[in-house]
């Protein structure tokens, strides 16, 4: 469980950062972590200022996602899945699957986006106790936190993550 965690760090804070460190973030400048060139990349867009960036991606398979990252001392990203339909569940383990399926689908797309399985991989692991809005302490200054939306005929799944920079522990 340690190495996966070490392993999902290090994801968090690749992923969404430049390798050339600013004087000020340790983390370096957001960067998109999606590119038009993906297969699965039908619409792309990508704004950034100082520590903060938004990316809006349509995908092929009719999800919207918005990726928002922040930070320095704190790294924060949510991830913002969006269906055109709302998603019928008993429990919220429903929801919670769909996340699943979506970080999986987006691991298997590119291989840039293969990071995306241990995302997988971790909502997998908390799915049974995992309870709406509250954040889960996944260990190694990790906390996530999953939460649902319903407008109108549609669904959001909001995944917020706060990774604390092992510089500032």
């Amino acid at each position: 469980m340690k190495y996966f965690l070490l392993i999902l760090t290090t994801i968090i804070i690749a992923t969404g950062c430049k390798n050339d460190k600013s004087e000020t973030c340790a983390t370096g400048r957001p960067l998109p972590i999606f590119t038009k060139n993906m297969q699965i990349v039908k619409e792309h867009k990508f704004t950034s200022q100082g520590q903060s960036s938004q990316e809006e991606i349509s995908l092929s398979n009719g999800i919207k996602l918005e990726i928002y990252q922040q930070g320095c001392d704190t790294l924060n990203q949510s991830f913002r899945f969006g269906y055109n339909h709302r998603i019928k569940r008993d429990s919220f383990v429903v929801v919670v699957d769909s996340a699943i399926s979506q970080f999986k689908f987006l691991s298997k797309s590119d291989e840039k986006l293969k990071a995306f399985a241990l995302w997988s991989d971790a909502l997998t692991q908390i799915r049974n106790f995992a309870n709406q809005g509250e954040l889960i302490n996944l260990g190694q200054g990790i906390n996530l936190k999953i939460d649902h939306l319903e407008q109108a005929e549609r669904s959001t799944i909001l995944i917020d993550v706060m990774q604390i920079s092992s510089t500032h522990k």
